[in-house]
């Protein structure tokens, strides 16, 4: 099955399902030749891709850090309790 993206531009319609309105318009707008407009698509599918990646790992880093935090302010806590203990117990005595 084939789908029309513009009046220029017959790709599969799965990769046509796969275009931004943005891309669509792109490709409407400047009216470009099929073989430029395939590969600006696919560029921007690249740029696209690699930010995805670059936040996909900033997302886990932030993810193992904010663990970290959270054990140190959970060892804090009980550090925290412990002192209290003692300050209380010399006060009693």
């Amino acid at each position: 099955m084939t789908a029309f993206v513009s009046n220029r531009l017959v790709i599969g319609a799965s990769f046509a399902a796969k275009l931004s309105p943005a891309q669509n318009h792109f490709i409407d707008w400047y009216k470009i030749s099929d073989g430029v407009a395939l590969a600006a698509i696919q560029g921007l599918n690249e740029k696209v891709e690699v930010g995805r990646q670059r936040a996909e790992v900033r997302s886990r880093k932030l993810e193992e850090e904010l663990q970290q935090k959270e054990t140190e302010i959970t060892e804090l806590k009980q550090q925290l309790e412990a002192l209290e203990k003692i300050i209380r117990n010399q006060k009693s005595n």
